[in-house]
């Protein structure tokens, strides 16, 4: 791998690194998700795609005290954990105890919600959270309820609530629309971006794809079922996805996977191969971080399975997902003058920005600095 290489992919030679967490830290507080996205990893659980567990707010401290004891997180680059994966953290009932055990150890969280629920955080804990995002397959309640199943008119009153309470008590937390295209909701994507055209609020659209490994595995390999690969072909731009995969293959020659200096906890504390694997993925599921010391986790990584995912493709494919899918998709007809507005929002845009500066060294040393200057 080049050195230019290396710089893209976000990570160093795996032999140098100084064995410290710097692409981030998921821990998902809730199991729970009543969304039924027939794309999603959860599916292919069924009946229990509904079920999973809540986690604590003593096991959260543990997690947090333990993993400083290790000093296996690189405080400087992480500075935010995120606290989701496959469930929505509003589904916890100790939401607001766990925002203040975060706050408690010097940490600022990401979540992502359906927002089919009200969330239960107290005023004072709300500027804990630095991003919030929320997924939308539709902005009508047809195409919304085609992939969520979720009333959509009660999910847009849950968010225009709390993005309110955000704007008074939190005025810097930073909401993204990750608007997901497919091909029956393209008529409605500029009435999403109007819809959402407010302060520090992000309108990310993306291509919808396979949200499972195990699902996009087979389909890569051609053993998908018929009647499932008829629904993808149906549904998502499956050529615009399969030309970035086989774009990513050919770049994928020793490529270090960005997992791998990540950490993924599920709700009931255990250390997971990666974000990409549920818990339901016991060959992917190890034993309680709590029980692990630096060099356990380390040896977890890399697993027989990522050269599968990695030379597939597909790993450095949904490492890169967000920028191709928005350069390469033309955007829909139908925008007037939204469509110069959003060009420019695009150009300009801090994430754009942030992802510059990811890839290039120097370019992180000014991340790493505005970081500091801001704790």
């Amino acid at each position: 791998m080049s050195r230019k290489d290396a710089e893209i992919v976000g990570c160093r030679s795996w032999s140098k690194m100084d064995r410290r967490i710097r692409r981030g830290v998921t821990i998902e507080i809730s199991g729970r998700c009543q969304a039924q996205c027939p794309y999603c990893a959860r599916e292919r659980f069924r009946p229990d795609r509904f079920a999973g567990d809540n986690m604590s707010v003593e096991l959260f401290d543990k997690i947090l005290v333990h993993l400083a004891e290790l000093d296996i997180v690189d405080r400087r680059s992480v500075t935010s954990i995120w606290l989701y994966n496959w469930g929505d953290p509003f589904n916890n009932p100790n939401l607001d105890g766990l925002l203040a055990s975060l706050r408690t150890h010097g940490f600022k969280g990401s979540m992502s919600s359906n927002f089919a629920r009200a969330p239960e955080i107290d005023d004072a804990n709300l500027s804990t959270i630095s991003h919030m995002t929320l997924s939308l397959s539709g902005i009508s309640e047809e195409t919304y309820g085609r992939i969520h199943g979720i009333s959509l008119k009660k999910v847009l009153k849950n968010f225009d609530e709390f993005y309110a309470r955000a704007r008074c008590h939190a005025p810097k937390m930073v909401f993204h629309i990750s608007w997901h295209r497919y091909r029956f909701n393209e008529s409605e994507f500029w009435d999403a971006y109007r819809y959402f055209g407010r302060p520090n609020v992000v309108f990310s659209p993306v291509v919808a794809f396979l949200n499972d490994h195990v699902d996009a595995m087979e389909f890569m390999e051609g053993a998908m079922p018929e009647q499932r690969k008829a629904n993808v072909e149906r549904d998502l731009f499956i050529d615009h996805i399969e030309k970035n995969r086989v774009y990513h293959q050919q770049h994928s020659h020793d490529y270090l996977c960005p997992q791998w200096d990540a950490l993924a906890i599920n709700e009931n504390g255990r250390l997971q191969l990666c974000c990409g694997f549920t818990s339901q993925d016991t060959e992917c599921l190890f034993g309680s971080i709590l029980d692990m010391t630096r060099d356990d986790i380390w040896q977890t990584r890399p697993h027989h399975i990522c050269q599968r995912c990695i030379s597939s493709g597909w790993a450095r494919c949904m490492h890169n997902v967000t920028a191709r899918a928005g350069q390469e998709l033309a955007f829909p007809k139908g925008g007037g003058l939204s469509v110069a507005k959003f060009a420019l929002e695009r150009t300009f845009s801090m994430e754009k920005l942030y992802t510059m500066l990811q890839n290039s060294k120097p370019g992180r040393g000014i991340i790493m600095l505005a970081k500091k200057a801001r704790s």
